[in-house]
């Protein structure tokens, strides 16, 4: 048995600048907090 779901949003900013909030560290913890929390060790924070 396999499904696919697709979810859509209006979003209020081009999608490139949402992406590159979302996409970070802090957007991670900030959109999925309290639920989950995303870390990283200090010797890679800010690597990309």
């Amino acid at each position: 048995m396999s499904f696919e779901l697709e979810l859509c949003s209006e979003l209020r900013a081009p999608a490139d600048r949402v992406w590159a909030q979302v996409s970070t560290l802090e957007g991670v913890n900030r959109e999925l907090g309290p639920w989950v929390r995303m870390s990283v060790p200090a010797a890679l924070r800010g690597a990309r």
